[in-house]
């Protein structure tokens, strides 16, 4: 993942000296500098968290359970959904 955007904010983190050159050698296998390997590894790790928390993937019978659960749910008695359909979000 390249970065195209001028890079303005800073992190700052400490690592040991092991972690440090096993960082600078895979940074350096794959032909990078330090700031560009870790970025471009902390910005997979960031997607997969959170593709992992918005995406939901089943097969068909799976599928099939899921949609029936939701099908059947009384959700007009369910405190659950009343509070999250309550829920101002910051998007809106």
């Amino acid at each position: 993942m390249a970065i195209h955007n001028k890079a303005t904010e800073r992190i700052s983190l400490k690592a040991t000296p092991i972690a440090k050159a096993r960082i600078d050698r895979a940074a350096a296998i794959s032909q990078k500098v330090r700031t560009e390997f870790m970025l471009d590894a902390a910005l997979k790790s960031a997607d997969e968290v959170i593709q992992n928390q918005t995406e939901f993937w089943f097969d068909e019978s799976a599928w099939d359970a899921f949609t029936h659960e939701l099908d059947e749910r009384d959700w007009e008695n369910d405190p659950g959904h009343k509070r999250l359909m309550e829920t101002e979000y910051t998007w809106e």
